[in-house]
């Protein structure tokens, strides 16, 4: 119990309130596929036409030693048929092309008129187009904010992660041991994907 109570004790929350008109903070971005990543009124926007296959995307690095767990307000505005998530992810760099190794997501599912909740959970390289999981019973909606949060439980060893939608968990348990290996970094935000002539906000 004493050494329950010591890590909880070493633990340090960390919130952005976005109260400014740059992103700062460490915060990272990635453009290329053609949405853009803005800061108004307290609120971080990823918002435009895709004009390639690909990612838009907002995230912090962090080492997998220090990572417990990400939590982000989302709100996914009418229009969009992209996919939105936040995720948590290992991955490496080959001439200058991200390459995921490790990565747990939770998205609003692509389709137009399909609000389905997904996750999907790569345990290596190989995996990261392999498909996503509908939670069934969950709907993401549109126009409301939603709260969704991605956890480490575990120790290096024996990493697993769960997922919670709107306090709610809608994956438990899950084992990731790449995302516990402690001399990682690890990348933590959220993105929308989609394809070319596809929208978001």
């Amino acid at each position: 119990q004493m050494e329950r109570i010591t890590d909880h004790l070493e633990k340090v929350v960390w919130t952005d309130s976005f109260d400014r008109r740059q992103l700062m903070n460490g915060w990272e971005t990635q453009e290329n596929a053609g949405p853009l990543v803005s800061i108004h009124d307290g609120v971080v926007s990823i918002t435009g036409q895709f004009k390639q296959d690909g990612k838009s995307r907002v995230w912090q690095r962090r080492s997998a030693s220090d990572f417990v767990s990400i939590e982000a307000k989302i709100t996914v505005q009418q229009g969009t048929n992209a996919r939105v998530g936040l995720f948590v992810a290992r991955e490496s760099s080959r001439q200058g092309e991200a390459q995921v190794e490790a990565e747990v997501v939770v998205a609003r599912h692509n389709e137009p008129g399909k609000n389905a909740v997904q996750t999907r959970v790569v345990k290596q390289r190989g995996e990261e187009n392999g498909p996503f999981t509908d939670v069934q019973g969950f709907d993401w909606p549109i126009g409301k904010p939603v709260v969704v949060r991605i956890e480490r439980v575990g120790d290096a060893s024996s990493t697993k992660v769960n997922i919670l939608f709107d306090g709610i968990p809608v994956l438990s348990g899950r084992p990731l041991p790449a995302l516990g290996r402690t001399n990682n970094e690890l990348k933590l935000g959220v993105y929308v994907e989609g394809q070319t002539g596809r929208t978001a906000t």
